[in-house]
């Protein structure tokens, strides 16, 4: 009876003894996402592909990680510049030669944002490498923008065309949702759209029923004045 009640008491120390090596050899594996956000690369340089090559504008944004789901967001875009001029204006010169000209000349726009990134949980994960800045977003975002535009009046006695600038400015108030993806921890690849309502200082219609809505190159608005406003767009960047 002793000898098995020694048998137990030996093996019972034996494994203990072999846990406790087991705890100082193996190193602890336990993460957080807290741990990763202070590793990752924080900051994104961005371009709007959408808006330079059909929009009529150039559009740079600047994005920073505030925490693993969080980031701010600033932009500034350069209108009139694209790869597209969607309307022109024709005139005629002292000759009597028709010219073109574009209807939008040049302006400016700022618009800043918070990102709030709807991931669960788990998506932060040390298996799947997946930067802070990755995944489904949504983002309030303001926007407010100038450009000046040219418009053609006849002039007499003779009745030529010649261009009148016209100022424009609005603003908007927009929710965006989107998706940013990020390859090789390098590359950033982003899909979005907004809604909102927009404001600005145009004339009111007297005939709604044939208009389209206003395009400002920062965004799309229903009509003139107080209405809804929308945009979309592509954009590609550089984490860093």
């Amino acid at each position: 009876m002793k000898t098995i009640f020694y048998c137990f008491l030996l093996l019972a120390f034996t494994l203990s003894y072999s846990t406790h090596l087991n705890g100082q050899t193996k190193p602890s594996t336990e993460f957080t996402v807290e741990d990763s956000f202070q590793k990752e690369k924080k900051n994104i340089l961005k371009l709007n592909l959408l808006a330079v090559s059909l929009l009529e504008n150039l559009e740079i944004s600047y994005e920073r990680a505030l925490s693993p789901k969080q980031s701010i967001e600033a932009r500034v875009g350069l209108i009139g510049i694209g790869l597209i001029n969607h309307e022109y204006l024709t005139i005629e010169d002292e000759n009597g030669n028709d010219k073109k000209r574009p209807v939008v000349n040049n302006g400016l726009f700022f618009s800043g944002g918070y990102k709030f990134f709807i991931n669960d949980s788990n998506y932060f994960n040390k298996k799947r490498k997946s930067n802070i800045l990755r995944g489904l977003y949504l983002q309030p975002e303001l926007i407010a923008g100038f450009y000046s535009r040219n418009k053609t009046i006849r002039l007499a006695p003779n009745y030529n065309s010649r261009l009148k600038k016209e100022k424009v400015n609005y603003q908007a108030a927009l929710l965006n949702i989107g998706f940013q993806g990020i390859f090789k921890n390098k590359i950033v690849f982003e899909l979005f759209a907004g809604l909102g309502i927009g404001n600005d200082n145009l004339p009111e219609l007297n005939d709604p029923w044939l208009y389209f809505g206003e395009f400002h190159r920062g965004i799309y608005k229903s009509t003139t004045g107080v209405s809804t406003a929308g945009k979309l767009g592509i954009r590609l960047g550089l984490l860093f």
